[in-house]
């Protein structure tokens, strides 16, 4: 049952941030102490995560247990005092954050979430998860090989990149379009390029 007066829970809801909170900070400065570098809230990616690294693609959400409705299906009764209200926007909330995923990862990014609760008790353990992820995407690395003519004789190039690098892919596909480098990228290059126009072209 609430048992908060109108004007304390009016008060509750102006102390809750959006973004900077408490659980956000600490999270943040940990992984900058352990040499991570990052973005916070950075507006060109969709959803303004809390922390972005944008050359792997990793999105990072800290939700708070309120309005992003831990345990819905138990706790959507828990409110008392206008209910409709609060059940409407925590279960758009709820919807907006599974739209953000799913476009998010459209759009080839790896989304984590952490409940604030969870930062607070097992900051270190958030950490390692985080480090994981990081070091995996650093590591998802592809393998092309090239053939190079140089002085009448045929080299074979390794190259290796990020698998997730797309504009890379394009950008090597149209540096190389009159050699035979570009063969090896032609495939993804239609992909991406294609994705790309989807995406502005509906």
């Amino acid at each position: 049952m609430d048992k908060l007066t109108k004007e304390q829970r009016r008060k509750n809801m102006q102390a809750n941030k959006s973004t900077g909170t408490k659980p956000e900070l600490l999270l943040a400065k940990t992984l900058f102490a352990r040499g991570h570098r990052y973005r916070k809230n950075n507006k060109t990616v969709f959803g303004k995560p809390d922390l972005t690294f944008k050359k792997i693609k990793l999105a990072i959400f800290v939700d708070g247990e309120f309005w992003h409705g831990k345990n819905w299906i138990e706790r959507k009764n828990d409110h008392k005092t206008n209910q409709e209200f609060w059940n409407k926007k925590i279960e758009r909330n709820i919807e907006r954050d599974k739209e953000v995923n799913e476009e998010l990862a459209r759009q080839g990014w790896r989304v984590l979430r952490f409940w604030s609760k969870d930062i607070e008790k097992k900051l270190l353990s958030c950490s390692l998860e985080i480090e994981t992820v990081i070091n995996d995407l650093k590591m998802d690395l592809k393998e092309k090989i090239s053939l190079e003519e140089v002085g009448g004789k045929q080299f074979k190039i390794r190259i290796v990149e990020p698998n997730c690098n797309k504009e890379a892919v394009l950008t090597h596909y149209l540096h190389n379009n009159k050699n035979g480098v570009s063969q090896f990228y032609k495939k993804d290059a239609i992909k991406y390029t294609k994705e790309i126009l989807e995406y502005k072209y509906p």
